[in-house]
């Protein structure tokens, strides 16, 4: 979006420099749909409010094992159903520093793993409502 947006803005320089060139001009709001902007923004507020009230702690409690295997698997099961109730783009903006913390509570070698599990069972558990 921030590409066609400076891709739009460009034309309407190349509109103003060069009128004589016949730059087509472009309504660069026109085009976005004010929708799924307005639902992601919403449900950033219901995050908020669950940070607020310690939810995301408690959820990094459970979520904190020695195994990294039974972490792993948490993590999954905790992602997909938060999915399930929230969009899979919230889950992991809001369990991607939860990860990060426990991983480096934990002194793992790379978190790459945790994320990249987070990522795919938040889509599985979206793709399941």
């Amino acid at each position: 979006m921030v590409f066609a947006a400076m891709a739009c803005g460009l034309r309407e320089v190349c509109h103003a420099a060069w009128p004589d060139k016949g730059y087509p001009t472009v309504d660069i709001f026109g085009k976005v749909n004010p929708t799924p902007i307005a639902l992601l923004f919403g449900l950033m507020l219901v995050n908020a409010y669950l940070k607020d009230t310690g939810l995301w702690q408690h959820v990094e409690q459970l979520l904190d094992s020695s195994s990294p295997k039974l972490m792993l698997l948490k993590l999954c099961a905790i992602s997909a159903f938060t999915s399930c109730v929230l969009l899979n783009d919230t889950t992991c903006l809001v369990l991607t520093p939860v990860v990060l913390s426990l991983c480096r509570r934990r002194g793992a070698q790379s978190s790459m793993p945790f994320l990249l599990a987070l990522s795919t069972s938040s889509n599985i558990g979206s793709s399941l409502t």
